[in-house]
């Protein structure tokens, strides 16, 4: 599941300056890679069937029926299906209400067919391919289970196409998404899965049928973004399961050896070296993965994040979580808060300008929060104590809001979610929004203490 990057030319790390040290920690942060998506091809050991419904017909007394690969090069008999069929929307988020949104039909953005889990059901039996058991060992190794529910049903025909987008998280549980290809004849419509620098292309054309049924398959993180090219010809027809992670009382990261990583060679001589972080501090890596930790989806579960994220971490961030705990290291995971411009106020609570320095050490603040999730609010209190106290980070002021001047970055910020929406008073009122961004906090105990062994640091296991 993760890979080292090259370990070839790390210096020993005694004679180095604490500057630079972090500066291998940071290469090394950015340097881990693992798996975001896998996929592969299997045999089924029968034809598929898919039982499906139109015109308000149940699936259970009058199912339409289609098997591949029997009728994967025959038009009229893909007719029925899809006659059943239903222009595919997508989700789009309300701008004036991030906790809003609706489906919307936009054939310039995505053009294809569905038809939705309630109205066809399918004779693939993951578990009996061992396509789940290999996507949790890749991709979720210390969840107690992975689980496949039903989403879609999509169809390409000629022309179509799903341009770049994210999916929508279903729930607090979901990790990614699974897409199974069935045996049609078609060319084109290939799916490409991104996760930043990082692509991996799944082409699923065939140009012949195989004598037994042939599926192929791809799996991916939810928050990767992904895109269907367009179909050059035939019909594409795939089936979609979201994939839920079933969680474990206390996940281990047994997918991650942190012994085989660079980073944890490099954090670990740091921690040995007179002069690194003498007096302790804090490491802060910007998550790698989004995890879409301010929806509904999650909120609406009571998901304790900083708790259950271990088991949801994806990744590079599982690396990172994996080395600080092998090492003896508190670690958590926390919302940083930032205004949508940036802005710094430049004024104190009486309207006077603020010195330089003073100005500077605002610019440098960070703002860590306790609790995730979505806020709205009517007003923003902005009385004189509260300004001094956060300045225009008022509306976040009950989520437990902690200045910090102290972090030491080793992986910047990626991905953010909106965390407040406010009015916001000056010369004119206007409309404001506050993103949070998930971060990983590794606590490095003072020196003294690091002497004695991680024994005697309070680890969180």
């Amino acid at each position: 599941m993760y890979q080292n990057i090259e370990k070839t030319g790390v210096d020993s790390l005694v004679t180095l300056a604490p500057k630079a040290i972090i500066e291998r920690i940071k290469l090394a942060a950015s340097g881990v890679k693992a798996t975001f998506a896998c996929g592969g091809s299997v045999k089924c050991p029968k034809p598929v069937r898919i039982l499906f419904s139109d015109d308000g017909a149940s699936i259970e007394t009058q199912p339409k029926v289609l098997e591949l690969p029997k009728n994967g090069d025959n038009a009229s008999a893909l007719e029925n299906l899809v006659a059943a069929c239903s222009a595919a929307t997508f989700g789009k988020m309300n701008p004036d209400n991030p906790k809003e949104g609706a489906d919307v039909l936009d054939l310039s953005y995505r053009k294809a067919l569905k038809l939705d889990a309630d109205c066809f059901d399918v004779n693939i039996n993951l578990a009996e391919l061992g396509i789940l058991a290999k996507v949790k060992r890749l991709m979720a190794p210390d969840a107690a289970d992975l689980r496949a529910e039903l989403y879609k049903l999509n169809i390409h025909w000629t022309g179509d196409f799903f341009k770049a987008h994210v999916d929508t998280p279903r729930s607090a549980d979901m990790l990614g998404s699974l897409v199974i290809a069935l045996p049609c004849l078609h060319e084109g419509g290939r799916l490409t899965v991104e996760h930043g620098i990082e692509c991996q292309t799944f082409d699923w054309s065939l140009t012949e049928l195989p004598n037994a049924p042939l599926l192929q398959w791809g799996a991916f993180y939810s928050d990767c973004i992904h895109e269907v090219h367009p179909m050059t010809s035939g019909a594409r027809i795939t089936i979609t399961y979201n994939l839920m992670a079933v969680k474990a009382e206390d996940p281990p990261l047994r997918g991650v050896n942190p012994s085989s990583l660079a980073l944890r060679q490099i954090l670990d001589e740091a921690l040995q070296t007179d002069g690194f972080l003498e007096k302790g501090g804090t490491l802060a890596f910007g998550c790698q993965h989004e995890y879409h930790h301010n929806s509904d989806a999650f909120l609406d579960s009571h998901f304790r994040f900083q708790a259950d994220l271990k088991l949801l971490l994806k990744g590079a961030d599982a690396c990172v979580v994996a080395v600080a705990r092998d090492l003896g290291l508190k670690v958590d995971i926390n919302p940083l808060f930032k205004n949508e411009n940036n802005y710094e106020r430049e004024y104190d609570s009486e309207g006077n300008p603020l010195a330089p320095e003073e100005l500077e050490r605002r610019r440098a603040t960070e703002y860590v929060g306790k609790e995730f999730g979505l806020g709205i609010h009517d007003f923003v209190d902005q009385d004189a104590a509260s300004v001094a106290r956060l300045g225009n980070y008022s509306a976040a002021k009950n989520r437990g809001v902690e200045k910090r001047w102290d972090l030491i970055w080793c992986h910047g910020l990626e991905h953010h979610e909106v965390a407040e929406v406010y009015l916001a008073y000056g010369n004119e009122y206007s409309n404001e929004v506050m993103y949070s961004y998930a971060v990983i906090l590794i606590e490095v105990p003072p020196m003294a203490q690091r002497k004695l062994g991680p024994a005697s640091n309070s680890a969180e296991q």
